[in-house]
Order: structure tokens, then sequence, then C-alpha cells
């Protein structure tokens, strides 16, 4: 048990206490002190955590669960309960720190905002808000996994003044502003009648514009959505006005529940309760299991360095372009280096908005029958969210690298963007408002293409069984998915079939030219 004890469980203890402090200290100095950067609250809060503590766990801390003599099974669920033991610390304790750290201004009337010095909350004895010169802007998003429910959310704002202005719309008068939600939940299921559903949508919308005109704001504990997610959103709704608004001048308050003094909550006690639990959990964890003598011999010794290297190379080969494999690496480079460039300009990391989405090259389809059709590939390298990028990495990595292998670099990434366009082109068929964004339509085709090439017996015979269950359970799952709503099933199908065509068309063709030439 000591040697559990000071090779697994001191070091958990270690890192979770270690990566709490130090991740928060730097969120404190960085951001909150000096105001160096100023990110969205999604990345600092959710992304990074998430991110860093998954590395550690697989670069890492993985190494010390092998210790313990488990299944590979029991090993995947040791590794995945360890980040989420990571994780949640540093999530609550972000949250409290902002709270905690936010300074109150109390001031008499909007006016006196100094700009120059914004905190994160205000206290205004008096103000008067402009409701009927306000906008409206309305966003829909998933409300659970497979999209078969969908938030409706109208984001009202309007100008805070001292007093009531000769003129509402005199160029860059109104600089403060101040925004309130109404939200309901609605079935999005692929059989739900979709003009019952916008009726009802839009019954919600114009319920919502005479709640708004006669809502009453409570300006004594507003927040500040400088880095919120949401001040994207309020910002759109203040563009519909008639009211010029510099983005970079103006700033956004929300109403805030309860007071100043009880800002941070229970958030401390979950803070300290969750870091407690998770190490009394990880220690019943390895209090069980026998140590794994086998692996405690090989750790540190120079075998398993080197073990632990040659793995590390194996997993960078799989990114890093060669001569005879650069087609899978640069795709996936590209997919994941745009997202990462999306998510550090502002674009949500869990569920971008879809304006957004449009703005970074998603297919939709009035713009792009108005001319702009580069978006019928663009698309395929946008993702809506890290989930989204995160599942069709991994469908990618598991079929890329073999088939490459087996007809080429070249003639894999022409078929890879052929049938990603040929996706974009056949949802625009079936789909008139879809914002359809992702590679799923071209890695559908190179499944299909798969599927093809086993059929005519092009493929290693001693991994085509293998590959046929594979093949077959990732399109018979996207295929239930799609059925249950919220996934683009038009794409998939197009590239599906597509590339399977292709695949039973172009290789037999050209082998028989090769053998009667």
């Amino acid at each position: 048990m000591k040697t559990k004890f000071l090779k697994i469980y001191l070091p958990f203890v270690i890192i979770s206490f270690g990566f709490v402090g130090l991740y928060t200290i730097l969120h404190w100095l960085i951001i909150i002190k000096l105001d160096l950067i100023q990110p969205k609250e999604m990345i600092v809060n959710f992304g990074i955590p998430i991110v860093l503590s998954g590395l550690f766990v697989l670069f890492y801390f993985r190494r010390r669960i092998k210790l313990l003599k488990i299944s590979e099974k029991s090993l995947d669920f040791y590794t995945f309960m360890s980040w989420i033991f990571f994780t949640i610390p540093v999530i609550i304790g972000q949250f409290y720190l902002e709270n905690q750290q936010g300074k109150l201004s109390k001031i008499e009337k909007p006016s006196q905002i100094d700009f120059k010095n914004q905190t994160l909350f205000y206290s205004i004895d008096y103000a008067l808000t402009l409701n009927k010169s306000g906008g409206l802007w309305v966003t829909r998003t998933n409300a659970d996994k497979y999209g078969n429910q969908v938030w409706i959310t109208c984001f009202f704002v309007c100008p805070l003044v001292d007093t009531v202005p000769s003129s509402y719309y005199d160029s860059g008068k109104f600089k403060t502003w101040i925004g309130v939600t109404f939200a309901e939940k609605f079935s999005n299921r692929a059989f739900d009648d979709k003009e019952e559903q916008k009726i009802k949508i839009d019954k919600f919308i114009n319920s919502c514009i005479p709640k708004y005109e006669n809502y009453e704001y409570q300006t004594d504990y507003l927040r500040n959505l400088k880095y919120s997610d949401k001040r994207d959103d309020f910002y759109s709704a203040i563009e519909r006005t008639k009211i010029h608004a510099d983005k970079k001048e103006l700033i956004i308050l929300k109403e805030e529940k309860g007071t100043y003094e009880t800002r941070a909550g229970s958030s401390h006690n979950w803070l300290i309760g969750t870091l407690f639990s998770a190490n009394l959990i990880w220690f019943l964890f390895i209090f069980f299991p026998q140590l794994n003598t086998t692996e405690l011999r090989k750790l540190g010794t120079t075998k398993e360095k080197v073990k632990r290297r040659r793995e590390l190379k194996e997993i960078l080969f799989l990114f890093t372009p060669s001569k005879n494999y650069w087609a899978t690496p640069i795709i996936l480079d590209l997919n994941i280096l745009i997202s990462i460039i999306m998510i550090f300009s502002g674009v949500g990391i869990i569920e971008p908005r879809g304006n957004e989405l449009i703005e970074w090259g998603a297919n939709f389809k009035p713009l792009t029958t108005d001319g702009q059709w580069w978006r019928l590939l663009s698309s395929v390298f946008v993702h809506a969210g890290l989930i989204h990028l995160t599942y069709n990495m991994f469908a990618l990595f598991f079929i890329g690298p073999f088939l490459e292998s087996s007809i080429g670099s070249e003639k894999f990434m022409i078929i890879y963007l052929l049938t990603g366009i040929i996706a974009s082109f056949t949802s625009l068929a079936f789909h008139d408002s879809t914002i359809s964004v992702g590679a799923s339509g071209a890695i559908f085709g190179m499944y299909g293409l798969t599927a093809s090439l086993m059929l005519l017996k092009f493929l290693d015979k001693n991994l085509t069984a293998m590959l046929w269950v594979s093949v077959a359970i990732f399109i018979g799952l996207n295929l239930i998915m799609g059925l249950s709503g919220g996934i683009d099933m038009a794409a998939h199908l197009g590239g599906l079939i597509s590339g399977f065509i292709i695949g039973i068309t172009y290789f037999p063709l050209k082998k028989y030219l090769n053998e009667t030439s």
C-alpha cells in the first residue's frame, strides 16, 4: 500500500491541488490584475482547463495508472475519471475567482461610468432605460446532444441613460446599454412538423416583444458583460437598431441575481468539497487493485523512456506530413488549426452561433447560391465547436492513415475534397436555410470509398472483415443519430454515396486501362 500511495496517490494529490492553485493564480495575475489579455469566459473557465488536464493525463498520469493491475477497459475508465477529477475543481475555482475578485462600482448615474477602468459589477442609483429604442436578436441552439430539442433565446438590449435624449439616433451618443433575455425550449425531432414548429417559435418571439417593452430593469446590481460570450449576442441586437454604436467603445450590462455580498455563493464550498471528494474517491479507486509489479519495474527505466518516446513519435507521425503520407496529416492539422484560430478570435468553443459560423465560411444557401460558391469547400474545414471537431477528427483518424496508404496520398486528398464539395451541394439541394459546417460529409465520402474498395477486394484481405464491422458501425450509428434530428443527413448521405460511386467506377476503370495498355 505504501508503494501505491507514493507512486499513484501522492502524485494525484499534488497535481489536483497544484493545478487548481497555479492556474487560478495565473488567471488572477494575467487577466484580472494586469488585464494583459481579454479572452472569452468560455475559453478561460472551460476550454483551457479541459485541454491542459487532458494532455497531462494522457502523456503523464496514465503511466502512473498503469501501475495498477487492472484490465484495459478499467485503465481507460481510470484515465477518464482522473481527467474529470483534475478538471472540475479548476473550472469551479475560476467562477469563484471571477465573482470574488470582481469589483463593484457604486455610481449615481450611467454617465459616471469610467470606460477606461471598467469593473465587473455596477450599482446605479438612478437611470432611465429606453426600451422602445432597443434591439432584438434571436438565437437557436441545441438543448441536447442530438438536437432533439432547441432553445430559442431572445436577446433584448436598449440604451441606459441619465435623461431622455432629444434625439434617439444621435450618432455615438449611447455608450452604455442594458440587456435581458427570454428563452423557451422547443421540440426538434426529425419527424416533427417543421411548419408547426415555426408557428410556435414565431408566437413565442412575438409574445416576448410586449413583455420587453413593459419590462422594468433593476439597476442596483449589474454585471459587466465585457468578457462574457453573451456580449456578442447583445451586440448583434444593438446592430439591429438604428442607433450607431462602436463595439469597442460601449459597455453592456445585465441584471445580476442576488447581492454583491453573496456573489460567490456556495462556489467556495463547492471548490473545497470537490477537491477533497476527488482525492477521497481516487484513494478508494487505487485501494483495491493490486500493484502491477511488471509495470513498476519498468517505471523510470531507460527501456520505458525509449518506449514512451516511440509512442509519442507514433502519435506525432499521424499529424506530420511525409513523402508517402501527407494528405491525412494536412487535413487533420488544417481542421484543428482553423478551430483554434476561431476560438481565440472569440467564436464559441462549445456551440458557436450561426452568424459566427457564416462569417467563417459555413455553407448557407442564400449566400452560397448568391455567388459565394467557395463556401462549398470552406464549410468542410469549419466546425461547430470543440465536440463537433473532436468527433470528426477521430472518425478521420480511424480511417485516414489506412486508406491513404492503400490508394496513395494524392488520390486520397482529391477524393476527400471532391466528396466534401458534393456533400455541400447535396445539403443545398435539401435545405433552404440550414447553416451547414464540418468535415463529416467528406469523411462519409471516405467511408463510402472504403466500402466500395472492400466490395471490389482492392484492400488487404486480412483487414477486410474488421473494416466491414468498423465501417458498418460508423455508418449505422450516424444514420440512427441523424434520424433523431439536429444533423445534416443530406450532406452525410451525399458524401457517402459519392465516395462509394467514385470507388466503384474509378478504380476498376483505372485497373482496366492499366491492364489493356
